[in-house]
C-alpha cells in the first residue's frame, strides 16, 4: 500500500504484513475491525491499494480499509474478477456485468452483461476514456466508457490472434511502454 506495508487475505482473514520487535515478519489481523457476523466471507483472493484505501476482494463482498475502519461492500451476485484502471475500480459480476465503485457503492454500468458472458479478464486503459477488454470466449472489445453516465458502448476488435487468445484462456494482462500490450 502507499503505506509501506504489504497487505495479505486468506480464509476468512485479512490484514498486514510487519516486523516485529525480534526482527520476525508477524501478521497484523484487521478482521477485529468488522463485526463478527461479517466475518464468514470465505478466501480473500485479490488486495487492490485504490488511493489511501485497501480493497480486499472475496467472490462476495469487498473490504475497504481507509487505515482506521473497513467499509463492507455487498456484491450484487458472485463477483468473478476486479480491474483498477486509472484510478477507477471495476469489478466483474459473473451474471450481471461490470460495475464500477463510485463513493463506496458498486454502480451497475449499462450495457456489459457480455463481458460476464464471455468472461473478461483483462481491462487496461487505452487512451482519453477508451479502453481494452479481453476475453476468454470472443477476444478483444474496445470500450468507450462513459464515466459521467456510467455506460460503455463496445466493439468487437477483429484481431489475428483472438483463436489463441480464446485457445488459451488469458488470465492477465497489462500496459507496457509505448502503446505495448502483453
Amino acid at each position: 500500500g502507499a503505506d509501506g506495508r504489504v497487505y495479505v487475505g486468506s480464509e476468512n482473514e485479512f490484514g498486514f504484513l510487519e516486523i516485529g520487535k525480534s526482527g520476525k515478519v508477524k501478521f497484523k489481523s484487521l478482521t477485529n475491525l468488522i463485526d463478527s457476523s461479517e466475518t464468514n466471507f470465505g478466501d480473500i483472493w485479490k488486495t487492490v491499494p485504490l488511493r489511501n484505501s485497501i480493497i480486499f476482494m472475496s467472490s462476495s463482498k469487498l473490504f475497504i480499509y481507509d487505515g482506521n475502519k473497513i467499509d463492507i461492500i455487498e456484491g450484487a451476485g458472485k463477483i468473478q474478477n476486479s480491474f483498477l484502471v486509472d484510478n477507477m475500480f471495476f469489478v466483474l459480476d459473473i451474471e450481471k456485468g461490470l460495475y464500477r465503485l463510485i463513493a463506496n457503492e458498486l454502480r451497475l454500468i449499462e450495457n456489459t452483461k457480455m463481458f460476464s458472458d464471455n468472461e473478461l479478464y483483462v481491462l487496461l486503459h487505452h487512451k482519453h476514456n477508451l479502453l481494452y477488454g479481453v476475453t476468454n470466449k470472443s477476444g478483444i472489445y474496445l470500450i468507450n466508457y462513459f464515466a459521467d453516465k456510467n455506460l460503455v458502448n463496445y466493439y468487437k476488435v477483429n484481431s489475428e490472434i483472438d483463436d489463441f487468445l480464446v485457445e488459451n484462456q488469458l488470465y492477465a494482462g497489462s500496459k507496457l511502454s509505448k502503446g505495448k500490450f502483453s
